[in-house]
């Protein structure tokens, strides 16, 4: 539609054509953000992914126009939160978490609008659970926390089953990530169930093996084990690849645990293999942490190293570390690179 987002520049003044092709350039990339969304599970997310990436600079563009003009508050919130992938996925968590505070900050959350579902509080509740998402990846449990305590409210408000499905899987990642591993199973469990009801097979995917690295971490490799082949078996039958890389990851730590590091090896690089497309950087890193497991436990030290170097570089990039996926994975971290250091 437009070749970048400098050509909205044309109307410095703000004139009425000038806020009508501003409309038109967001709305295409709401459209745009919104299908992506959609038609996240299946064979055409890293094309996707790649392309939301290219237009970053105009999706900041229609961001920025929305949040600045009165009445757009709405429109912006739901831009922001259909942009879910392209934040957590595509590498942007810091600056996806600052536009998600800020239109959560516009949107009053008292206002009910008409019949409620068609009012401001449905775009509020979606917007809740990408920016809790991308808090706990952040390590702020704190803000994720409270923002868990509001969708859970705002979800009895409106006796949505969709929005009470995030919030428990959202709230089975904070246990995960807090410490309690075996208390988040059953919140996922209750999540993966919602999320089928109402038909939402990429979340059912994302908490899927979320799921597997609660019950690897629980104590329930069998049940892990499972997980994984199960999230590995939903996601070839929907042509989808994200989500497979990461049950790949979880399949590894099941094997690590187990001893079988060879096993786990060779699972591990496939999950990077599919990176190459994907580029992101939180299954990069987390991937190259257990590789760096593995060396360490297989006394290859100086390969370890380098691999704790290399998922370090990547971790300062995205803007978060190791630390935010709570203390089991981190202990596994710290341990390994104890034995590599020996």
């Amino acid at each position: 539609l437009f070749r970048s987002a400098e050509l909205l520049e044309v109307d410095g003044q703000g004139s009425g054509q000038g806020c009508e092709l501003r409309r038109r350039h967001r709305e295409h990339y709401l459209r745009r953000a919104r299908a992506m969304a959609a038609d996240w599970c299946g064979p055409g997310q890293a094309a996707a992914l790649a392309r939301m990436r290219d237009d970053h600079p105009n999706l900041v563009a229609a961001l920025k126009w929305s949040v600045s003009r009165p009445g757009e508050a709405r429109t912006a919130a739901a831009l922001a939160a259909a942009l879910r992938y392209h934040w957590i996925v595509g590498g942007f968590l810091g600056e996806g978490r600052r536009w998600l505070d800020q239109v959560l900050d516009d949107l009053d959350p008292h206002e009910p609008g008409p019949g409620e579902h068609g009012g401001w509080l449905a775009e509020r509740g979606e917007a809740l659970w990408v920016v809790t998402w991308i808090s706990l990846v952040q390590g702020d449990w704190t803000a994720a926390e409270r923002r868990l305590v509001e969708m859970t409210r705002l979800a009895e408000r409106l006796g949505d089953g969709a929005l009470a499905a995030q919030a428990a899987h959202w709230s089975g990642l904070a246990q995960l990530f807090g410490g309690d591993p075996s208390a988040a199973v059953p919140l996922f469990e209750v999540a993966m169930e919602g999320h089928r009801k109402a038909g939402d097979t990429a979340a059912v995917l994302t908490a899927s093996f979320q799921f597997a690295v609660s019950l690897a971490y629980g104590g329930e490799p069998a049940r892990a084990r499972s997980a994984c082949a199960e999230a590995i078996r939903l996601a070839d039958e929907h042509g989808e690849r994200w989500s497979r890389a990461y049950a790949l990851w979880a399949t590894g730590i099941v094997d690590w645990h187990e001893g079988s590091p060879c096993e786990a090896r060779k699972v591990a690089l496939e999950a990077l293999a599919v990176q190459r497309d994907f580029r992101d950087g939180i299954c990069v890193a987390l991937t190259m942490e257990l590789l760096a497991w593995i060396a360490a436990t297989q006394i290859e030290a100086p390969l370890s190293a380098r691999l704790f170097g290399a998922a370090g570089a990547v971790w300062a990039e995205i803007g978060t570390a190791m630390h935010a996926f709570g203390s089991a994975l981190e202990g596994d971290s710290i341990r390994s690179t104890q034995l590599a250091e020996r």
